[in-house]
Formats: structure tokens, C-alpha cells, sequence
């Protein structure tokens, strides 16, 4: 009987995953990197470096398409950026404005600092495939 029930709790406790693609539009040149931030926190989103798990993505192509699992039940929410030089960063001119296309997840933007968290966050708890335009 213990080891029954040792069974049922393996089962339950046992994380799964969803497969998630994002569709990313608006890309300039075929060059360079599609760079994703995936936030699962509104206190890290979408700060450089603070990510749960980062992506990277040649460039193939002026639309493209990643996949990625992410574990099911949760919200999250996604930034990214064409790296069109390569150089691992969002440049940014001086006054801080990007000068490297970008876009975050249900394509939410806020003027004069990113959206918030609540804004872009996604609830995976299926395979889903989500559409970002770069601006």
C-alpha cells in the first residue's frame, strides 16, 4: 500500500513540459541573432541578464520560427531583440534608446520604458505558438 501511494505522488510531483514557438516578424537582414529573454518574475522582467533561460537564434531568415520547452502552469513573459551585430547586447544610442529592433510577448509595448510583466505575460499550459513583431 505504501507503495502505492509512493507511486501516485512520484506521478503527480513529475513537472511537465509544453512546447512553446515563437514566431518572430519583422526582421530587417538576414543577419546576426534573434536573442530571447523568457521572465517568469515581474521583479526581473525584462532586465539583461536577470532571464529564467535565454535563447539564441542565427538568423535564417526575415520571419522566424523557435521552439523551446518551457515547464507547463505558469506565466511568462518574453523580450526580444535582433543582435543584428552580433555582439551579445541591446545597443542602445545615449540617450538609452535601442537602436537594435525589439518586441516583447502579446506584443505590448509601453512608451518610454518597457511594458510591464502583467502586460506580456503569457499562461503556458499547452504547446502554443505566440507571434512577436520587432519594431
Amino acid at each position: 500500500m505504501m507503495i502505492l501511494f509512493l507511486f501516485f505522488q512520484f506521478i503527480f510531483a513529475v513537472e511537465t513540459n509544453s512546447t512553446v514557438t515563437l514566431k518572430v516578424q519583422g526582421i530587417e537582414s538576414i543577419k546576426g541573432n534573434i536573442r530571447i529573454g523568457i521572465y517568469d518574475s515581474s521583479s526581473t522582467f525584462p532586465k539583461e541578464g536577470k532571464q529564467m533561460k535565454g535563447i539564441v537564434a542565427k538568423v535564417e531568415s526575415k520571419y522566424q520560427s523557435i521552439s523551446f520547452d518551457l515547464p507547463s502552469g505558469k506565466k511568462y513573459a518574453f523580450a526580444v531583440f535582433h543582435d543584428i551585430n552580433g555582439n551579445d547586447k541591446m545597443d542602445k544610442n545615449l540617450m538609452g534608446i535601442p537602436t537594435e529592433n525589439y518586441g516583447f510577448s502579446n506584443n505590448a509595448r509601453a512608451t518610454f520604458s518597457a511594458p510591464s510583466f502583467s502586460d506580456a505575460a503569457v499562461y503556458i499550459k499547452e504547446n502554443i505558438q505566440l507571434s512577436i513583431r520587432l519594431q
